[in-house]
């Protein structure tokens, strides 16, 4: 059985170095052969040759993390009783869990989708009058900005409220739709908490991406502890360092893991994201719940 485990999770790192690999690389490619900036196409192909090589080399890296952590035994996260739990309780409360993921789906997706239904209603120049108006200095598309940062604070609201259901349904035993929608103070801290954590991803994938790993393993459960404790964000900072010291390559390789998975029911037309997901998100929160009552020993 823990054979056939390490085969099957590192398959799933094996597929996932192509998307890991090449995607920056093509994005800035792309990016900067259609952005109006000094950056000649043979100098961007250049950048993004580097990035694909970096990113090659971390998830070559990351692959063989994966291939040895089903090798050793994990002392501190219960990797394979949280993928067991998180797929059981999916399995069993389908339903509920389909509808939590349609909806954040739906939060995810609700700046787009209104944006598309205002350009087929307004007038046809309501839009070019709305990007002038917003131009901002050194000719940045103010437009972009306004609808990048409104996506990324329904998205962060759609985050913490899958956070806060499973936490209830982990810890509590109860399915609550109610929890999605989480009070107004705990949102905001929530919210700088993730312009916070995602700062410091990248400044690490600046460094080479290792120092990222670092920092995204030790602070792997703020999210988890606001929410449930209620408390400030450097405490909940603070904790998760303190429930991951001596375990963060641990806690590293079941984020990997569950970022494999979540994408891989991706490549399933979609429809394997509906139970990938809640997979993922129950068995973090299961894996949360176990070291937290450990730490507490």
């Amino acid at each position: 059985m823990k054979k056939s485990a390490t085969y099957f999770q590192t398959a799933f790192a094996l597929c996932g170095i192509f998307a890991i690999a090449v995607f920056p690389g093509n994005v800035f490619a792309q990016g900067a052969s259609t952005a109006p900036t000094a950056i000649s196409s043979q100098a961007a192909q250049g950048i993004s040759a580097i990035i694909v090589a970096l990113t090659i080399f971390a998830a070559v890296g990351g692959t063989l993390l994966i291939f040895l952590g089903g090798l050793l035994p994990f002392k501190r996260v219960p990797r394979d009783k949280a993928i067991s739990s998180g797929w059981n309780s999916v399995k069993n409360n389908i339903i509920f869990f389909f509808g939590i993921t349609i909806l954040f789906m739906v939060l995810l997706n609700s700046i787009s989708m209104i944006e598309n239904v205002l350009r087929a209603i307004a007038p046809v120049h309501f839009f070019s009058f709305l990007k002038t108006s917003l131009r901002l200095p050194l000719n940045i598309d103010g437009y972009q900005v306004l609808i990048s940062v409104l996506a990324f604070l329904v998205s962060t609201f759609a985050y913490a409220g899958v956070v806060s259901v499973v936490l209830t349904f982990v810890t509590e035993g109860r399915k609550s739709l109610k929890a999605f929608f989480i009070p107004l103070s705990t949102y905001l801290r929530f919210l700088v908490a993730t312009v916070l954590y995602v700062l410091g991803l990248l400044v690490g994938f600046v460094l080479l991406i290792f120092p990222a790993v670092w920092f995204g393993s030790r602070y792997f459960f703020w999210p988890y502890i606001i929410l449930s404790n209620k408390v400030s964000i450097g405490h909940a900072f603070k904790e998760s360092a303190r429930m991951t010291k001596g375990a963060k390559f641990e806690v590293f390789l079941f984020w990997f893991l569950s970022m494999i998975i979540t994408y891989s029911g991706v490549l399933v037309a979609g429809i394997g994201y509906l139970i990938t997901f809640p997979v993922v998100a129950v068995a973090s929160a299961y894996v949360y719940k176990q070291m937290s009552i450990k730490s507490a020993e």
